[in-house]
């Protein structure tokens, strides 16, 4: 069996550099529709991850420093923007309830917000009884059309005109 490789902490923070393609922690999801994670930012920096790693293992002393070198690499690697981490990191603490934390358990942790095209909206709408001023307009990127949200959601999430 091969011996797991020790990867020296100031290697590791020197990757957990932003990528250049880091631009808004956008998650665009396609389950029948499509959803935007409302904790939009670029990814968090090495030191912000590295303060969530130590809130989290002094919260969690079974856990591996393994486990968190790992947990480190996937955060910085899927993006993950400072408000996101924080809200996963504190759902984790306020709520978990096992002894044993898993990466998706960190991971997993967001809060999304629905977004439609127009025709989307304007179905919605009728389906639902409301009327299209109950929703807002959303630009994402340089897109040419925008896309909608619920008003309610878009001043419950503070969301941008435009990310």
């Amino acid at each position: 069996m091969n011996e797991v490789q020790r990867i020296a902490p100031q290697r590791l923070m020197n990757s957990l550099a932003p990528s250049p393609k880091d631009g808004l922690a956008l998650t665009l999801a396609k389950n029948g529709s499509e959803e935007v994670s409302v904790f939009a930012g670029p990814p968090a920096s090495a030191a912000h991850i590295a303060a969530s790693m130590h809130k989290l293992s002094v919260c969690f002393p079974d856990m591996t420093k393994e486990f968190f070198s790992i947990l480190t690499e996937r955060i910085s690697k899927t993006g993950m923007s400072d408000a996101r981490l924080d809200y996963a990191v504190n759902r984790v603490l306020d709520t978990f309830t096992y002894k044993q934390l898993t990466i998706a358990d960190v991971l997993s942790l967001d809060v999304k917000c629905r977004v439609m095209s127009y025709a989307e909206m304007c179905n919605d709408a009728a389906k639902r009884g409301a009327s299209t001023d109950d929703y807002a307009p959303l630009r994402i990127g340089d897109a040419d059309k925008p896309v909608w949200v619920l008003k309610v959601d878009k001043i419950r999430y503070r969301l941008p005109d435009a990310l």
